[in-house]
């Protein structure tokens, strides 16, 4: 992720309280970069995105998500299926989620990276050159602030331009949705497989 901190960043949403901006790296690939005030604690973005059953109410265009099980609370394996635009057939992403918690700053970072594929699907197309990264801060008693940054490639024949365009439609659509979601009461528990303080 540290190329994402060198690239030059344009603000192209800031409305309902989401702001995004999006830059190209090097090689030409698309980043983008999503930020909100929540009301929630700053835990509760681990408590949904571990709730893989209500993905589809707050995630644009996804189909289902899927966490593998592994002996390392800190990593989790996860398969999320996406629908693409017409006439385009649907993508896949597997990808590897690695958390960091800082208690003394009250807050929490989840890399996340390319995972072999988890499992073998011919009716979908794999995304490529995922990488990306969640936070959440601490900002208040009552406050969150959460960010995401990150890349992919589409996989397949979608053209770059469409591509681009629906990246960061639906990044900011998800913003959107994650304010309202958030901010239930069910996500407010601290999660009790770590030593998290206030």
């Amino acid at each position: 992720m540290a190329t994402s901190k060198e690239l030059e960043w344009r603000l192209k949403y800031d409305k309902r309280e989401v702001k995004v901006w999006t830059a190209r790296d090097d090689d030409d690939n698309q980043w983008v970069k999503a930020e909100t005030v929540v009301n929630a604690s700053w835990w509760s973005l681990l408590n949904l995105l571990r709730d893989t059953d209500s993905a589809i109410d707050w995630i644009d265009n996804v189909i289902a998500v899927k966490v593998v099980p592994q002996p390392d609370p800190l990593i989790d394996l996860v398969y999320t299926e996406f629908y693409a635009p017409w006439p385009f057939l649907n993508r896949m992403m597997s990808t590897r989620s690695t958390l960091n918690f800082d208690t003394i700053k009250s807050s929490l970072s989840i890399e996340v990276a390319q995972h072999p594929a988890l499992f073998a699907n011919t009716e979908l197309i794999a995304m490529e050159d995922v990488q990306g990264a969640w936070q959440a801060i601490k900002m208040n008693q009552t406050e969150s602030k959460i960010i995401w940054t990150g890349t992919a490639k589409p996989g397949g024949n979608i053209p770059n331009w469409l591509a681009r365009s629906e990246m960061k439609k639906s990044t900011y659509r998800t913003f959107l949705a994650l304010r309202d979601k958030i901010s239930e009461k069910k996500y407010q528990d601290k999660p009790s497989a770590y030593p998290l303080s206030q």
